[in-house]
């Protein structure tokens, strides 16, 4: 009797609530293509996670204002994100791009039987990284102490700012390469990193990890499952970066028309992530 009722408990509990919610998000790339997983997909599980860790809160009637900032902030970054990728992956010019037909033919190419792990681990790790929120809906509201209040408005702060500077760099780049599409962007936040949309990123979900940490620290389990996401996605973020750096200097170092443009750019904003630090170094 203990044993069959163990299934259900293990099914409601957060954990398998969170991980639920991103596997149906995601589930869409099982029918369509892997790439769903990490782009869209990414985005409509964050929102989705976002506004699941907030109905319950309001569920149980204790929804902090810290919550609703953090959960509105993580709503917006998700909606934002799958909409602008949606729109991207939509787009004939970025379909036309060489390396996106070299992705499309590696998806096309992944089975089912493949596909599963993927759709599963992707879920996984979106759900750690939300984690935070849906651990911070589910406190009892206590009496802040300075250095949690503290933690808690420099982790929001963070968010509001990651949210702003990917948004912005995304627009920026987009509206650059519309106008110069086989030049690359050096204008508005690009002007002080190379990579202005991917710190963003990385800066939202430390921010998210930091806002609340007041609560991760009560328990070694929430530490360990929200901190494992948090550097996940910076591996991921950074992991990207370093790709991309070899893919530009290949494609405009070695590139008569922008090479010269190129190494002034480099040798001027020599930050990938992180203004006016060589970090981290790309891929040879």
């Amino acid at each position: 009797q203990n044993q069959s009722m163990l299934a259900p408990q293990l099914l409601a509990s957060p954990l398998a609530q969170q991980i639920g919610v991103a596997l149906v998000a995601t589930s869409p790339g099982l029918v369509t293509s892997p790439f769903h997983f990490i782009a869209t997909g990414y985005g409509l599980s964050v929102a989705a996670l976002a506004i699941h860790a907030l109905q319950g809160a309001l569920a149980r009637g204790q929804v902090s204002p810290a919550v609703w900032a953090q959960g509105g902030l993580m709503a917006m970054f998700g909606m934002r994100l799958a909409t602008f990728l949606h729109f991207r992956t939509q787009a004939e010019s970025y379909k036309a791009r060489p390396e996106m037909q070299e992705v499309k033919q590696r998806m096309a190419a992944v089975s089912l039987t493949k596909k599963v792990p993927m759709w599963v681990g992707v879920s996984a790790m979106y759900a750690a990284m939300c984690s935070p929120l849906q651990y911070a809906a589910l406190s009892v509201q206590e009496q802040s102490t300075p250095l949690s209040l503290a933690a808690t408005v420099v982790g929001l702060s963070a968010m509001a700012a990651g949210l702003v500077l990917e948004a912005g760099a995304d627009s920026q780049k987009t509206a650059f390469k519309a106008q110069h599409p086989t030049r690359f962007c050096t204008t508005g936040f690009y002007s002080f990193c190379r990579h202005p949309n991917y710190a963003g990123e990385i800066l939202f979900w430390a921010g998210n990890f930091l806002a609340a940490l007041p609560t991760l620290t009560k328990s070694p389990s929430r530490w360990m499952w929200s901190g494992t996401g948090l550097l996940l996605i910076i591996q991921v973020m950074v992991g990207a970066v370093k790709r991309l750096a070899v893919q530009q200097e290949t494609k405009y170092a070695e590139n008569k028309s922008t090479a010269t443009q190129w190494k002034l750019y480099t040798s001027s904003t020599p930050g990938l992530l992180i203004p006016g630090v060589a970090w981290p170094q790309k891929k040879k």
